[in-house]
């Protein structure tokens, strides 16, 4: 006997097919190829079919009925009478049995030839026991069982008990007691099949059903395979069938239907091929990502489809790394179905088969990066493409078994949590324990809330490695539920954006260091400058009264002094603006804050000069929020006082405060019917003392929104103005929802 194909074949199927004394070949619907065959189906050989390797076989195969093999491929068996022979001479007559048999991913069936006339005699092996059918199927896992309508007997063989397991020597004398074991979903619709049949006219009727039983504590799926025999009169005599426990199957059906589902709703493309690298599945997202639909695309060579491009690899160093480490992971060039290029980075992972340890194909989750290539395209190429693969390359897949409370990750997974294999228990906490004890309740509640209302769920959260270092991790995840709309898996994916966070931390520090830098500018003009003048005309009246005093002449010294006065009032008043200045910030506790009531209190202050301009000031809705108090309340203050101040002569200014709210920030608002401010001007005003008209015409330090914009810089907000001469001016500061967030 031999063995022409791959040998993988599950070796129940081979022992068993060794020990027959009929022929059984087992071969492959895929290639065409036959995989085994016994020795007397190599007699048979050498009598019936031309060519070495059996290839005359599948000429055999050619004049077999069309509807044969599909009828194998999806119900599990057939069966039917033929006649065999050679160049045309097609004299003997034969049965037929076909059966599919594992791996299920593969179209591989198994045939049992039994040459019904006396002029084929079969040759054994030396030594081999000669068993009937009945104990060949029982070998390969399938019970048998006859019922005979006429004196109401029911047989069933041993490997029938133990496929619904029921004890050895137990009577089972009718279909009664093996009816009481189907699930009680499944037992009207075999009512159904059996009165259909049963009512039908002709020759032998054959059915095929697949139905659950319960067996100890758990339900298994049943395949059952019944031909119906009519006597003479046409009335129904007998039923004979055969049964096979076909649990791992359905099972694995499930898990595939639901892991297709669950990858559906990825963004990411994610494409699985076989170990002919030809398209097994093709998720929603490479539809969406490649512009090919799935049923395009399935069973095709995946070059065909994706000819990929490699960025900084040759294809040879990509299939060697592959081999090694049974994974890959890099950017490459693949393109649309219109032709158009598209920047992916991929993450390629080979499915080994834990029977044989060889690999059955390969998974790959591929991420569209073509806008980041295309932002960095001015950049130095090969050192911040480097950099950005080296960051998001490693994404790790993982899934979440609800109905066994299972864990499962794959190796990146392990990498990014710096997990080995052996210290992995699968349980739920294996995560839960590493995420950093302030992100632990945030991260879990996100995830039961985007699950519970059937959204994706995305989150941010620190992980703390073994050696006690803090990473930062991304997570996206999906739910998978069942036709009944119960949750039985979560499957998601996480990947490192330390280097973001540090970059965009080192971004935040480099624009504070500017602010400081700026602050520090601004300081170092008003020592030079704002703080020189009032010093300068001090000196200047002080020389003056010195050189009256001398010549006493006193007539003069009241004004010098008045002067003085009032220039040393100028002073302490810059001197005290530059300290509140430097003030801000340094105390910004978070208090729910009552902003309309604040504003009140703000109009309060200004009482008396509200009455002399005879100004209107309108509040509109304000809300509450969470902020520093102190610093809110200057912010109005400024606002506010500036509006009652650069009014216009002969009109009553019109102040109104207003606020508005969107997903991420509020919005106030300060409008004024004053003397505006010319466009060209709208960025000055924010600066430290900076002044736009001469102190004799409007009193002031210069500081006021220079306090305003340091306010709304530290609240994570943004300041800006709409003005107009003549016509008034809007001032308008955002606050984010979630000031703390936003601070860090």
């Amino acid at each position: 006997m031999e063995v022409f194909g791959q040998p993988n074949i599950d070796s129940w199927y081979v022992e068993t097919a060794k020990r027959s004394e009929h022929p059984v070949i087992i071969f492959s619907i895929e290639d065409n190829q036959v995989w085994f065959a016994n020795k007397p189906a190599e007699t048979l050989a050498q009598k019936f079919f031309t060519g070495e390797k059996m290839t005359g076989f599948f000429d055999f195969v050619a004049s077999w009925p069309e509807v044969i093999i599909p009828t194998t491929l999806t119900e599990g068996f057939a069966r039917f009478y033929s006649l065999i022979g050679k160049d045309g001479n097609w004299s003997e007559e034969v049965e037929i049995q076909l059966s599919r048999i594992p791996p299920f991913d593969r179209r591989i069936i198994q045939v049992h030839l039994q040459i019904k006339s006396s002029n084929f005699a079969s040759t054994s092996s030396p030594g081999a026991k000669q068993l009937p059918i009945n104990t060949i199927l029982s070998t390969v896992g399938f019970g048998c069982y006859e019922w005979s309508a006429k004196d109401r007997s029911f047989y069933m063989d041993d490997q029938m008990y133990e496929i619904y397991g029921i004890p050895k020597g137990t009577t089972v004398n009718s279909f009664t007691t093996l009816n009481e074991l189907i699930h009680p979903d499944d037992r009207e619709k075999m009512r159904e099949e059996y009165n259909r049949l049963s009512e039908l006219k002709g020759p032998p009727q054959t059915s095929s059903m697949i139905y659950r039983i319960l067996k100890g504590d758990s339900y298994r799926y049943i395949h059952a395979r019944r031909i119906y025999y009519l006597d003479e009169f046409g009335q129904f005599e007998r039923l004979v069938g055969i049964v096979q426990d076909v649990t791992e199957q359905e099972l694995m059906k499930e898990r595939l239907y639901s892991q297709e589902n669950a990858w559906n709703l990825l963004s990411e493309a994610v494409i699985s091929v076989d170990d002919k690298l030809c398209i097994k599945s093709w998720n929603q997202g490479a539809t969406e990502m490649y512009g090919w639909r799935t049923e395009e695309v399935l069973g095709r060579k995946i070059a065909e489809i994706l000819p990929t491009e490699y960025i900084s690899e040759t294809r040879a160093e990509v299939f060697e790394k592959f081999l090694k480490n049974n994974a890959w992971s890099g950017e490459v060039i693949q393109p649309h179905r219109s032709g158009r290029p598209i920047h992916i980075l991929s993450s390629v992972k080979a499915l080994i088969d834990p029977r044989t340890g060889q690999s059955i194909g390969s998974v790959g989750v591929n991420r569209d990066i073509s806008a980041v290539r295309q932002a960095t395209k001015g950049l130095e190429e090969s050192q911040k493409r480097q950099a950005l693969i080296n960051r998001v390359a490693l994404v790790g897949i993982w899934y979440f078994d609800m109905l066994k409370g299972v864990l499962h990750w794959d190796d990146v997974m392990l990498k990014l949590y710096g997990i080995e294999r052996a210290d992995f228990t699968q349980r739920a906490d294996d995560w839960s324990t590493r995420v950093h004890p302030e992100d632990r309740v945030r991260a879990d509640q996100a995830m039961h809330e985007a699950l519970a209302n059937d959204l994706e769920q995305s989150t941010e959260f620190r992980i703390i490695l073994p050696d006690r270092s803090i990473r930062y991790i991304r997570g996206m995840a999906v739910g998978v539920k069942n036709e009944d709309g119960d949750l039985i898996q979560v499957i998601g994916i996480n990947w490192d954006v330390t280097s973001e966070r540090e970059a965009e931390k080192i971004r935040l520090e480099t624009l504070q260091l500017q602010q400081k830098n700026k602050e520090l500018e601004q300081f170092a003009y008003v020592a030079s400058h704002d703080l020189q003048e009032p010093l300068q005309t001090i000196r200047s009246f002080i020389k003056l009264l010195e050189k009256d005093l001398a010549r006493e002449k006193l007539d003069l010294v009241p004004v010098y002094m008045k002067y003085i006065e009032q220039v040393s009032q100028r002073m302490s008043n810059l001197v005290k603006g530059l300290l509140d200045y430097s003030r801000i910030g340094r105390s910004n506790a978070l208090e729910m804050v009552d902003t309309k009531k604040l504003v009140q209190d703000v109009i309060a202050d200004f009482k008396e000069a509200q009455k002399n301009a005879k100004a209107t000031i309108v509040v509109g809705d304000l809300p509450t929020i969470e902020t520093p108090q102190m610093e809110l309340r200057i912010l109005f203050q400024n606002l506010i006082s500036n509006a009652l101040k650069f009014r216009q002569i002969n009109q009553a200014p019109y102040i109104r405060v207003d606020a508005s709210q969107n997903e991420e920030e509020w919005l106030f608002s300060v409008s004024d019917n004053g003397i505006g401010v010319p466009e060209t001007q709208f960025e000055e005003i924010f600066v430290l003392f900076k002044r736009l008209h001469p102190r004799k015409q409007y009193e002031g330090t210069g500081i006021g929104l220079a306090h305003c914009q340091k306010i709304v810089d530290m609240l994570g907000g943004r300041l800006w103005l709409e003005s107009e001469p003549h016509l008034g001016s809007t001032f308008y500061f955002t606050i984010p929802v979630l000031i703390n967030e936003a601070k860090t």
